[in-house]
């Protein structure tokens, strides 16, 4: 697999707002099964940040978990081919790929779409 792991920067806010820096996004690098982005998964305080520049993709999140040793098949999330600022999650701990607290979020396009984590310190 070939997915690139996104590293959440911690930033306090103000008082007014909040300015992300691009420490914490990236653009996809590769296509398809087993490629994408990792998320690290803090449960029910993590985002994934999706800018679209028009280009439509379908993201398909993975799941981690197993019944009785049975794999399930991963979720889809398809980003429209509008430009515009997308949010997925929160994720479920069984997301998780075993053994890690990291989601595995693969990409059908990658073109123009730019990810960041998004992780709320405190929020239940």
């Amino acid at each position: 697999m070939a997915r690139t792991l996104l590293v959440a920067t911690v930033q306090q806010p103000d008082q007014i707002a909040t300015n992300l820096t691009t420490t914490c996004v990236s653009s996809p690098g590769t296509t398809g099964a087993g490629n994408g982005i990792l998320v690290p998964n803090i449960v029910g305080q993590t985002f994934l940040g999706i800018v679209s520049a028009g280009t439509a993709s379908t993201l398909t999140v993975n799941i981690g978990a197993t019944l009785f040793s049975q794999g399930a098949t991963g979720y889809s999330v398809s980003l429209p081919a509008t430009a515009g600022v997308y949010m997925i999650g929160l994720f479920h701990s069984a997301m998780d790929i075993p053994g890690t607290n990291q989601v595995g979020i693969d990409f059908s396009s990658v073109t123009g779409i730019t990810v960041g984590v998004i992780q709320l310190a405190g929020v239940y």
